[in-house]
């Protein structure tokens, strides 16, 4: 879950809060790959409401324009940080990508 938020995050050029997991277990959620589960930016819980009426779904947080992914009690870094080490491998392998 927290590799799609990331993904996200680089995609639209900002950061998010995430304030709704399972305290006692917070690598359930944020690296949990269950079949079936998808992530989904809506503008507010409302349309989040009505979009999965009569489907189990969970929010879990908020997106900001402080391009930080903050999970609550847990850790807080800089997207811009992340995606410089997450192309580094790719830079390496094929030049200035």
């Amino acid at each position: 879950m927290i590799s799609a938020v990331f993904e996200m995050c680089v995609g639209g050029g900002m950061g998010v809060i995430i304030d709704s997991f399972e305290v006692n277990h917070p690598d359930y959620l944020l690296f949990n790959e269950t079949a079936g589960c998808f992530i989904v930016e809506v503008e507010n819980e409302k349309i989040a409401e009505q979009l999965f009426k009569g489907v189990p779904y969970k929010v879990l947080g908020q997106t900001q324009e402080n391009a930080v992914i903050d999970v609550k009690n847990l850790f807080c870094i800089d997207v811009n940080k992340l995606k410089k080490v997450w192309q580094e491998p790719m830079r390496r392998l094929f030049g200035n990508v």
